[in-house]
């Protein structure tokens, strides 16, 4: 089973992810979750629930992520099976996003 510290630190990540991951990888941990609060037991399930209402995670921008859809898993996807992958980025000055092709080796944030 799970420790309440184990089970605080699931519940932290996902608040996390919630700031800062795209759509489908939050729904994907968010089922994930689910399946993991339906084994607890009565007390751990009431610890999860008091957490998770006492735990928010904001965005220093104010703003909700702006990644695109399914872009964590493409960037595992590549990570795991060492594949060359296209990303697009703002230019700097405002300019057309510029294209690059790369073989990505970390998934890594600073926020």
């Amino acid at each position: 089973m799970f420790t309440a510290a184990e089970v605080g630190a699931l519940i932290t990540a996902g608040k996390f992810l919630n700031c800062h991951g795209d759509e489908s990888f939050i729904k994907d941990f968010d089922s994930a979750m689910y399946k993991i609060k339906s084994i607890l037991k009565h007390g751990e399930k009431n610890y999860a629930q008091e957490l998770e209402n006492s735990i928010n995670v904001y965005s220093t921008s104010g703003q909700k992520n702006t990644l695109a859809d399914n872009v964590i898993a493409a960037i595992q996807t590549a990570i795991c099976n060492k594949r060359v992958i296209s990303i697009q980025y703002p230019a700097s000055g405002g300019q057309e996003p510029e294209s690059r092709m790369i073989e990505p080796v970390l998934l890594q944030s600073f926020k």
